[in-house]
């Protein structure tokens, strides 16, 4: 699957200065600042996660305050960061939008390129897309699948995704919003959902097709990460 970024794929690399500090003293906390376009949803899983990954070190900050198109998730994202001094600035700017049949889809992920690119943009952003919409993801927390979606039936490609998803028992009532117990079953099913996207990952590698397909698991990796090098750092 073509990236629009190499972040995901070197998440692994720790630079020597990022591991330096100075004797007795403690690495700061980096900031982590996570922007969806889903006004509810979204925002209610990724809090729900981040305090299930016990991410010490890591302070997140999720937002769900702009509209639903991808170039508005980002340029959110751009005006948050500017807004900040280069001393209270976010280490890494992950932008979650999906791909459905949005028009700004590409504008959005070539704009992420070109901030990555300025050296006067004081963080490091991401592009966390879905194929073709969220839910995807929420579904290969309980099976690995990869049957295109399409529309159909006069229903849009991420009607049809959310079927599928009320068809997963605890999912029936599904309106793009999570109960309780919907979260609860996704966290306890987050490891599942990380191993099938992984997988998605290499299919897409073999083949090209890239619907369906989710990112969402290369952020997570992330944060996992960083929490392990905060650890290191501070034993």
């Amino acid at each position: 699957m073509a990236r629009s970024d190499k972040l995901f794929q070197k998440r692994k690399a720790v630079s020597k200065k990022g591991l330096e500090r100075k004797k007795g003293s403690r690495k700061p906390n980096i900031r982590v600042l996570i922007v969806t376009e889903g006004e509810r949803t979204e925002k209610d899983y990724f809090n729900r996660l981040i305090s299930h990954l016990n991410l010490s070190g890591i302070d997140v900050d999720v937002c769900a305050d702009c509209d639903s198109a991808p170039i508005s998730v980002v340029n959110f994202a751009e005006q948050k960061v500017r807004s900040l001094s280069s001393d209270d600035k976010y280490d890494k700017v992950f932008c979650v939008f999906d791909r459905d049949t949005h028009e700004t889809y590409h504008a959005a992920i070539s704009k992420i390129i070109s901030l990555n690119k300025n050296t006067r943009f004081h963080s490091s952003i991401y592009s966390v897309t879905s194929i073709p919409c969220f839910e995807f993801w929420f579904i290969i927390h309980f099976q690995y699948t990869r049957a295109p979606y399409c529309e159909a039936n006069g229903n849009s490609v991420g009607d049809m995704v959310v079927d599928s998803l009320k068809k997963i028992a605890g999912f029936s009532g599904y309106d793009k919003k999570l109960t309780k117990q919907q979260l609860d079953l996704l966290i306890s099913n987050v490891d599942v959902a990380i191993k099938n996207s992984q997988r998605i990952s290499c299919d897409v590698e073999k083949t090209g097709e890239v619907n369906p397909s989710t990112r969402i698991h290369e952020m997570i990796l992330v944060l996992k990460d960083e929490k392990e090098k905060f650890s290191k750092s501070s034993s």
